[in-house]
């Protein structure tokens, strides 16, 4: 891990919750009290298993957050970027239910959780931020579970690419830019399948001009609306299905 500095107090970013919502006095505070770390591509933030001492935001970089199921596969819960945190929803425990590990070279700031409940306290614009954030987290993650119930294969993998591109999506030329290194296993561990399914239904994707391959192997989006009407109709209720995506369009 390599020390950076990385101060609050001189942000200018627009996705920091902790810039855009605390106050000035608070980011002074938060920057006395943080601990500022980076991470390579692939190396672990925290595992399952590891003492819980506070809470992690990503300052900058890409991230995902998994936890490990029968026979050590695992099973991708949310993708994270910059300006968000990583572990809230593990805050109350004493040890860590879930593993977060970096997609990309990625600044990572910590502060213990008494600081962090005292920052809560006194910021009540971030506190319903956050809360805000949470809710439309939830919902996302019931969708999904619904559908990984629910849908085929081919389904949950055009879900699993629209879960990239909320994330970590740019829009080009082309279409829409996945911009991260995710691999066809990381896909895999998205939709709840193996990688010959995901090789099937990217092969069926590029054939029907809904997906193409970037420069690096990166996958460009062609036509977003394919991608929702697939999931609805592999979950066999097309219209319901159809509606209750494109109703939940600004969560993927």
């Amino acid at each position: 891990m390599v020390r950076e500095d990385h101060r609050c107090t001189e942000c200018s970013k627009n996705d920091c919750l902790i810039n855009i919502y605390c106050s000035k006095q608070w980011k002074q505070t938060f920057d006395q009290q943080k601990t500022i770390n980076t991470y390579l591509e692939r190396q672990s933030i925290f595992s399952e298993g590891n003492l819980k001492f506070g809470v992690h935001f990503i300052c900058n970089g890409k991230v995902k957050i998994f936890n490990t199921g029968k026979n050590d596969r695992h099973h991708i819960i949310r993708l994270v970027t910059s300006g968000n945190i990583l572990d809230l929803e593990e805050y109350t425990e004493k040890n860590y239910k879930i593993s977060c590990t970096a997609l990309g070279n990625t600044v990572v700031c910590f502060v213990e959780k008494e600081f962090f409940l005292n920052l809560l306290k006194e910021n009540p614009k971030f506190s319903l931020a956050l809360i805000q954030y949470y809710a439309k987290e939830l919902g996302y993650t019931a969708l999904r579970q619904q559908h990984l119930v629910f849908c085929n294969v081919k389904g949950r993998v055009a879900e699993a690419l629209l879960m990239i591109k909320k994330y970590f999506g740019i829009a080009v030329e082309e279409g829409i830019l996945l911009d991260v290194n995710l691999s066809q296993q990381d896909i895999a561990d998205i939709a709840g399948t193996v990688v010959e399914e995901v090789n099937r239904a990217l092969s069926v994707f590029k054939k029907g001009k809904i997906i193409d391959y970037h420069r690096k192997n990166k996958i460009l989006l062609r036509n977003v609306d394919k991608l929702f009407e697939t999931i609805s109709d592999d979950c066999g209720q097309k219209d319901m299905y159809l509606n209750q995506m494109r109703s939940c369009e600004h969560l993927l």
